[in-house]
C-alpha cells in the first residue's frame, strides 16, 4: 500500500496507507476507510503480502484508506482530555468533524460515499463517529453509507461461539484474563504489550499462519492510559447511546475465538439490537477466527465479506430537483430518501409495497411533483408527492426492514428459525426524520424491462 500524509484543516497531520486500484470497479463504489484497534496502526491492514487489504481492493476495484488514528505513528495526537469526554468519544468526534471531511474532499472523487470499517477499539470509535454523523452537521461534508464493526461487543469476557468451534480450533496458550492483562498502568505512562501476552490474546496458533507470529515487532505500538482505561472502565456505559443514533446500514461480526468479547448468540443479538435507527443490521460470526481476523487464515475471506457489504451499501442513485431544494437518493436498502439541501435533514422516506431489491435509479419531475424509480426487480414505480397528505400513513410493520423475508426468515432444520437481532419494541430501523410514504400498488409497472432498471 502507498503512504498517506495529509495536513488537516486544523494543522494536524494524518498519516496512514492507501490502496487506489488502477482499474476501479464499474458503477457506484464506496471509499472504504479503516480504523485500527489499540496497539495496532494502519499497517495492521497491510501486515505482509498474504495479509493485506490491498489484495481485495485491487481485485474488486474498490479504494481503501487505512488511517493511523491520532496519536499513532506519525499522526498528530489530540489535546489532553478535559471534562467528561472520554478517549473514544474524543477520537470519534474528531474523525467525524475533521478527518473524514478532509479525506472525502481530497480522495472522494469517483466514489459514492464513505463506508467506515472499525476493528476492536477502532470499532468503538467508528460507532461514535457514525452516531454523530447524522446529527453533527457533517453529513453536508461527507456522505456515510455504512458501518462495519468487529472485534468489539456489548459483553466483555471469554465466551467463544459454540463448543464445536473451540474443539476444532484448539486452545490458545495462556488463556489470559482480559481484565487482568489490560489493566491500565499508572497515568501517564503508555502501555506496550509484550509479545507473549499480545499474541495469546489477539492471535491463535491453530487459526493463524506461523509467519504471523513474527510480525509482532512490526505491528506493535504503545497504547495510552486514556485509551485502555476508557475501553475497560467506561465504554460499555455509553456506547449504546451512539449506536442508537447510527442511521446507515451496519455489519457486525464477532470472531468465534475472541478472548476479549463474548461471541454467543445472546451477546450478538444484544449488540445488534442497539442500532435501532439503522435501516439494516447484519449480525454474524466469523468462524475459526481470533480477535485479529485479518491476521488469521480467514483474513482474506473476511475482507471479501465486508467489501461486499460496503459495495452493497453504497448510494446507487442521486437526483437534484430543478430548484436545487431537494436531493433524492436511492440505495440497496430499498428506500428512497428525500433530503433538504439547506440542512440535509430528511424530508421524506419512500418505499414500495413490493420487495424491489436494490433501487438503482431515481428521478423527479417538478412539473408533476412525482418521484420515479427503477429497481432490481425490473419494475418502474412512482409516487405523486401532491397525494402525500391525502393518503393514510403506512403501518410500521410494512417497512422493508421489518418484513418477513422468504429466505432469511424461513425455518431451518428442526423447524428452527434464526431470531432477528432486535426486538419489536424498537420499531422500524430507518433514518430519522421526515414523513414516511408508501408507493401504492397502482403506481407500479412490474417487468418494465427484461433486466434491471438503471
Amino acid at each position: 500500500m502507498e503512504s498517506l500524509s495529509l495536513t488537516l484543516p486544523d494543522g494536524r497531520l494524518l498519516t496512514g496507507l492507501t490502496s487506489f486500484p488502477s482499474q476501479p470497479a464499474p458503477g457506484a463504489i464506496p471509499l472504504i476507510v479503516t480504523v485500527h484497534g489499540g496497539t495496532y496502526a494502519a499497517d495492521y491492514y497491510d501486515a505482509d503480502p498474504a495479509h493485506s487489504i490491498r489484495n481485495i481492493s485491487a481485485a474488486l476495484g474498490v479504494p481503501v484508506i487505512a488511517i493511523n488514528r491520532p496519536g499513532y505513528k506519525d499522526s498528530s495526537p489530540l489535546p489532553e482530555l478535559t471534562g467528561d469526554e472520554t478517549y473514544i468519544q474524543q477520537q470519534g468526534k474528531y474523525i467525524d468533524a475533521v478527518v473524514l471531511p478532509a479525506l472525502w474532499s481530497k480522495y472522494g472523487k469517483g466514489t459514492q460515499a464513505v463506508v467506515l470499517v472499525g476493528h476492536s477499539i477502532g470499532a468503538a470509535i467508528s460507532t461514535v463517529t457514525a452516531g454523530r454523523h447524522a446529527e453533527s452537521g457533517s453529513a453536508a461534508k461527507y456522505p456515510l453509507a455504512g458501518l462495519v464493526t468487529y472485534g468489539i461487543g456489548s459483553q466483555k469476557g471469554r465466551k467463544p461461539f459454540g463448543d464445536a468451534v473451540e474443539s476444532d480450533a484448539g486452545e490458545a496458550p495462556n488463556k489470559p484474563s482480559p481484565d487482568a492483562t489490560l489493566a491500565p498502568p499508572e497515568k501517564p505512562a503508555a502501555q506496550v504489550w509484550p509479545k507473549e501476552m499480545k499474541d495469546g490474546i489477539m492471535l491463535h496458533p491453530k487459526l493463524c499462519a506461523p509467519s504471523v507470529f513474527s510480525l509482532h515487532d512490526k505491528l506493535n505500538n504503545p497504547m495510552s492510559y486514556d485509551e485502555s482505561s476508557d475501553t475497560i472502565g467506561m465504554y460499555l456505559n455509553y456506547w449504546a447511546s451512539y449506536a442508537a443514533r447510527v442511521t446507515v446500514p451496519v455489519m457486525y461480526t464477532a470472531p468465534s475465538n475472541d478472548f476479549l468479547w463474548y461471541a454467543t448468540l445472546e451477546a450478538l443479538e444484544e449488540y445488534a439490537a442497539a442500532f435501532v435507527s439503522s435501516p439494516k443490521v447484519e449480525c454474524g460470526v466469523q468462524l475459526k477466527s481470533p480477535h485479529c481476523i485479518e491476521l488469521s487464515l480467514q483474513g482474506q475471506a473476511w475482507m471479501v465479506r465486508f467489501f461486499g457489504f460496503a459495495m452493497e451499501g453504497s448510494v446507487l442513485g442521486f437526483c437534484l430537483s430543478p430548484d436545487q431544494q431537494l436531493l433524492f437518493s436511492s440505495a440497496a436498502d430499498r428506500i428512497i430518501n428525500v433530503w433538504s439541501t439547506r440542512d440535509f435533514s430528511r424530508v421524506y422516506s419512500l418505499y414500495s409495497t413490493y420487495d424491489t431489491g436494490d433501487v438503482f435509479c431515481v428521478s423527479y419531475s417538478a412539473a408533476l411533483q412525482t418521484v420515479y424509480l427503477g429497481a432490481q426487480n425490473t419494475s418502474i414505480q412512482w409516487y405523486d408527492l401532491k397525494e402525500k397528505d391525502r393518503r393514510p400513513p403506512p403501518h410500521h410493520s410494512a417497512h422493508p426492514s421489518l418484513r418477513e423475508d422468504k429466505f432469511f426468515d424461513s425455518q431451518g432444520p428442526g423447524g428452527v428459525r434464526t431470531p432477528r437481532p432486535y426486538s419489536a419494541e424498537h420499531g422500524p430501523r430507518h433514518a430519522r426524520g421526515g414523513q414516511t410514504l408508501e408507493i401504492d400498488k397502482e403506481n407500479i409497472r412490474q417487468y418494465a424491462h427484461f433486466g434491471y432498471v438503471y
